[in-house]
């Protein structure tokens, strides 16, 4: 004596978001699901919770597994009721209600792969920060070192260039590929690349003009080459904080 109604459907979901903690964002997809009378009927919809083997969200209760988004791991998904205020009757009941009602919605969450991010972008910006630690090794006025890298301000400018060219190019690919809003995580070290690039290229102008003091001629820019790495540690703790505290 029961009657039972099946609906099947499918849709396109649309999200606009700020992706401020890229790569290491995740996306929550929320899928409410209402009664056409709901609003005026009061009717609670219940999910045939009997009907699945567990209802464990990593095990993903309510999706197929031949559902996949590409680029992300979908790794938990739950139904829960929110409460929902509506200040209209959508065209189907006679008067708008402002009481909060109990609808129905059915939820997953999905983490960003981060291997192929890392590979398209992070790679370029570790590389291209090792050629500048190799560039600002070669900074010296030894005779024999001179002669044998053949050091010169042009040339270490051209390999700047050349560097923050390719920099710039990934950056714009970047915002163009995932439609940022903000400035994301991932941003941050291209402007730890720039601000690097522009304190190599003062750098080298100062130490061949004997400019700048102790700090930079010190033992053939010595001070420059020991504070390189720690200076990018921190730059890299300081953007962590500020993105995801």
């Amino acid at each position: 004596m029961d009657e039972r109604i099946c609906w099947q459907f499918s849709c396109k979901i649309y999200e606009t978001v700020t992706l401020l903690t890229y790569p290491f964002d995740h996306r929550h997809l929320n899928l409410r699901i209402a009664h056409p009378q709901q609003l005026s009927q009061h009717i609670l919809l219940i999910p045939d919770f009997g009907s699945y083997e567990l209802m464990n969200p990593s095990l993903l209760p309510g999706l197929s597994r031949a559902i996949k988004i590409p680029h992300w791991n979908i790794y938990t998904a739950f139904f829960d009721y929110r409460l929902m205020s509506y200040k209209t009757t959508l065209g189907l009941a006679q008067a708008a209600t402002t009481q909060p009602i109990a609808q129905l919605n059915f939820s997953f969450i999905a983490q960003r792969q981060l291997i192929g991010e890392f590979i398209t972008y992070l790679i370029l910006i570790v590389m291209s920060l090792i050629i500048l630690f190799i560039l600002l090794l070669s900074f010296s006025k030894k005779e024999q070192y001179v002669n044998l890298i053949g050091f010169t301000n042009l040339n270490i400018l051209t390999v700047l260039s050349g560097l923050l060219f390719v920099l710039i190019l990934s950056h714009i690919s970047l915002r163009q590929t995932t439609d940022i809003i903000g400035i994301s995580y991932m941003e941050s070290f291209y402007f730890i690349c720039y601000l690097y690039i522009t304190a190599m290229a003062i750098n080298s102008s100062l130490f061949i003009f004997n400019r700048g003091g102790r700090f930079i001629q010190y033992e053939h820019n010595l001070i420059p080459k020991l504070i390189y790495w720690p200076l990018f540690l921190l730059l890299t703790i300081a953007a962590t904080i500020i993105t995801f505290y």
